[in-house]
């Protein structure tokens, strides 16, 4: 069943009782991701989660993102490393080198 069978479905059955409606709500959402997500696009990163990137807690950013967006570990890796292309050039950060607006959590001896 895909996507668009499950609008069908919400579409042509009466449903009178919320707590259904609201799980298919639940479900459709969960299904575009994946979709979304195996074409290539990807969600935004929220705050949190370019927080983490701002720590230089790639991982941490990751895991939030698979959380959150429901998408399988390589899609969520893909999504961050992606922003961390576009906003500094890199796919993970190079513990000698410093970035705009990242900290630097060596310490100094």
């Amino acid at each position: 069943m895909n996507s668009q069978d499950v609008l069908n479905y919400v579409r042509d059955t009466p449903i009178s009782q919320s707590h259904v409606m609201n799980a298919f709500g639940i479900i459709i959402d969960f299904i575009f991701e994946q979709e979304k997500a195996s074409a290539g696009v990807f969600v935004c990163l929220n705050e949190q989660e370019i927080e983490y990137l701002t720590k230089r807690q790639k991982l941490e950013a990751v895991r939030s993102y698979k959380n959150r967006t429901y998408n399988p570990l390589m899609s969520s890796k893909r999504a961050v490393e992606a922003y961390m292309l576009d906003r500094w050039g890199v796919t993970s950060f190079d513990p000698i080198l410093d970035y705009e607006g990242v900290i630097d959590d060596r310490q100094d001896s």
